[in-house]
């Protein structure tokens, strides 16, 4: 006998999705994990990357993303597996959402603009390191990232340059 399909609660997903899209809350709300319990899981998150184990902890920053996706670190430590891991394009759409979550920050801007230079997306790059730049202008204790994000933008546009110079 075929197994029977799952029943769906239409009342309660309506329920639930309102509850996350306009009151602000998060599935691990609804499924009952506490905020120790994802604490206890971006700390193993953390060390697995720590220990250069990037598989390993890109799925637990997923779980992480999942669960709890008003997190900016979360998506930070995703992005960075996977740009450690190689998987270019999704480290940047991280990094980009890391990004929304706190708009005042430039590294996740300019992390992404990392994953850009390597794709060798030089336009989509120089737009991202120009928010950066800005971004990390606006405070002080961001000298670090502005100085990078400049140092980038330059290579950029030199990198654009000589590429213009070679096709003509």
């Amino acid at each position: 006998m075929p197994p029977q399909a799952a029943t769906i609660d239409e009342a309660k997903l309506q329920k639930d999705t309102e509850y996350i899209m306009f009151e602000g809350g998060c599935l691990a709300d609804l499924r009952n994990i506490t905020s120790d319990e994802l604490d206890a899981v971006y700390a193993l998150a953390y060390t697995e990357y720590g220990q250069q184990h990037y598989d390993k902890a890109e799925k637990l920053f997923l779980f992480l993303c999942l669960y709890d996706h008003r997190q900016q670190k979360h998506w930070m430590g995703l992005g960075a597996c996977r740009q450690q891991l190689g998987k270019l394009k999704p480290a940047a759409q991280a990094y980009l959402l890391a990004g929304v979550l706190q708009s005042d920050d430039p590294t996740p801007a300019l992390q992404m603009a990392e994953c850009l230079l390597a794709l060798n997306e030089l336009d989509e790059a120089e737009r991202v390191l120009k928010v950066a730049l800005h971004t990390a202008s606006q405070d002080p204790r961001h000298a670090k990232v502005k100085a990078r994000a400049e140092a980038l933008l330059n290579a950029t546009r030199a990198r654009r340059q000589k590429a213009a110079g070679e096709t003509h």
